[in-house]
Formats: C-alpha cells, sequence, structure tokens
C-alpha cells in the first residue's frame, strides 16, 4: 500500500528551486500523477518528458528518416542528424581528437569493446568486485583471447580497496581496468 508522506512546514524549508520542479513536473511529468506512479529507476533510463514526445513525434512526422549508411536523399537526412548529433556531442565534452560512437545501451558499448579489445596473455582484465554486470560480461572476451582476468576487491564500508587495486595495477603492464559505480574502464599501460 502506498502511503503520501507530507512535509511539515515548521520542520522543513521549501528547496531553493521547488517552484521550478513542480512546474517541470507538471508539465513535462503530469502523466506520473494520472497514473499513480513514481519513477525511480535512473540508473537503467531517465523518464522522457512530455515536450520530449511532441517534439519526436512533429519530428518522424514531417521527415523520412533511412538508412545513414545509404546515400539516398532519407539517408542523406539520416546521415546528417547522425554527424551533427555526433558534433555536438564532442563539442559538449571538448573532445574534438576523440571519436564518438553511438551504441544501443551501456552493455552495447562495452560489448564493442570486449570484441575489439587486443586481449592477450600480457593483458590481463582487472575488475573491482562490485562491477556493473556489463563489465563482468568482458571476462568472456578476455578468456577467448587467452587473457586472465581478476577481481579487486571491496573494504568493509563497500568502497574500493584501493591499496589492493594498486598492488594488482603494478603487477600488470597492459592491460583494461574497470572500475564501478559507473561503467568505466581505462586501459592500464606503464
Amino acid at each position: 500500500m502506498l502511503q503520501t508522506i507530507t512535509p511539515n512546514p515548521e520542520v522543513e524549508k521549501p528547496l531553493e528551486h521547488e517552484v521550478y520542479f513542480k512546474e517541470l513536473f507538471k508539465k513535462e511529468f503530469k502523466r506520473l500523477d494520472k497514473n499513480n506512479q513514481t519513477y525511480l529507476d535512473y540508473t537503467g533510463s531517465a523518464l522522457y518528458g512530455a515536450s520530449q514526445i511532441k517534439m519526436h513525434n512533429s519530428w518522424l512526422k514531417n521527415h523520412v528518416f533511412g538508412n545513414p549508411h545509404s546515400t539516398n536523399p532519407t539517408s542523406r537526412l539520416a546521415t546528417l542528424m547522425a554527424e551533427s548529433s555526433r558534433s555536438e556531442v564532442l563539442s559538449f565534452f571538448n573532445a574534438q581528437d576523440y571519436l564518438c560512437i553511438f551504441t544501443q545501451n551501456a552493455s552495447h558499448a562495452i560489448r564493442i569493446v570486449g570484441e575489439s579489445y587486443p586481449f592477450d596473455s600480457k593483458s590481463p582484465l582487472l575488475m573491482l568486485a562490485d562491477n556493473h554486470n556489463s563489465i563482468n560480461g568482458l571476462r568472456s572476451f578476455a578468456k577467448q583471447k587467452g587473457a586472465n582476468f581478476s577481481y579487486s576487491g571491496l573494504n568493509a564500508n563497500l568502497t574500493a580497496d584501493y591499496e589492493q587495486f594498486n598492488n594488482a595495477l603494478e603487477k600488470s603492464t597492459t592491460g583494461i581496468i574497470c572500475f564501478s559505480s559507473s561503467v568505466e574502464c581505462l586501459r592500464s599501460q606503464t
């Protein structure tokens, strides 16, 4: 049974931007109240706003988008949009000397890394014990290519044991090091 918690005005001061967020919620997410729902799965995906639905719907109604790998007019528009998006991402991160590759999700991106990384007996995979499941999937790619994999433990407070992690890191000259709590991988080179 769901229970509504009402803040006590004598105890809690309103948040600095409370009015802004209440208006944003009414404008973009009123379907949550309409359906008596609370959305909490922000690690999987952010909730889309009503204005995004409206804009995307209009975009799809007014254009035809083909395969961006072809050369027909509809494909050229799709290619233009994809290239424009790549440029915006690189500009936002001030990363013009990098490539921007769009994938379905983080798990798909990690799979591409696993499939293309040159694992071998001299490039082990080191992971933290509480990695995202997608990171743990890199083990099979490492093993197929003859690389060893290992886990670095956690402290009693469930944070990375950096002493153990650094000791494991010192034993490797190359490899992939994966950190938990965000799906990030770094290549280690000494």
